[in-house]
């Protein structure tokens, strides 16, 4: 008894004329195209000998294989949308934000006496004659205040290549990424695990 035996049966079972009866209700992300996989299924496996010929026990098995593998399913269709420069490796984004502020205060205080003479000796006298004389006297007192505050934005990108991937090798792995199929990757670990696999 191969797959399409066992819906037939199945939906005989369920007074049903929908062949895909089994595959109505299991569990699937919502960015696969459930039609495509069911599809997908029949013509991949509908040949095949299930692990049983129980149409209860094996819709029981399919249903919890697609919830097992539910988290594995929807992490490789998240790499699927990805978007990225196939031909870069490296992409760095920084930001950084700096806040400084200040208060100065500031007094200065002095006070200088000054005084300068000259003298020179007259022709006629021996005593002391001054020339001239200068005082000086300077009261100082200043005060500073001053209020500081800055703010730096900076926001820096970086991508292209780095290391020793040359491009050739980034196309390539490119390419192999490109080959991944979802549908076929399900298939591949349902073979392995509903059925018997008899060359």
């Amino acid at each position: 008894m191969n797959l399409i035996d066992i819906l037939d049966v199945y939906a005989l079972e369920n007074d049903s004329e929908d062949m895909q009866l089994l595959f109505n209700d299991y569990t699937l992300d919502e960015r696969i195209d459930r039609n495509v996989m069911n599809t997908t299924i029949l013509s991949e496996l509908g040949a095949s000998r299930p692990i049983t010929t129980d149409p209860d026990l094996f819709k029981m098995l399919f249903d919890n294989f697609f919830k097992k593998y539910s988290s594995n399913i929807t992490k490789l269709v998240d790499t699927m949308y990805y978007e990225y420069n196939p031909l870069h490796n490296k992409n760095i984004s920084e930001e950084e934000h700096r806040q400084s502020e200040g208060d100065i205060d500031n007094t200065d205080e002095y006070h200088t006496d000054n005084t300068t003479e000259g003298k020179v000796s007259a022709y006629d006298s021996s005593t002391y004659q001054p020339k001239e004389q200068a005082i000086g006297d300077v009261d100082h007192t200043g005060e500073t205040h001053s209020d500081i505050k800055s703010e730096v934005d900076t926001t820096r990108s970086i991508t292209g290549k780095d290391g020793q991937d040359s491009y050739q090798s980034l196309i390539e792995q490119e390419r192999k990424l490109a080959e991944f199929n979802i549908f076929n990757w399900i298939i591949k670990q349902m073979r392995k695990e509903l059925f018997l696999l008899i060359y």
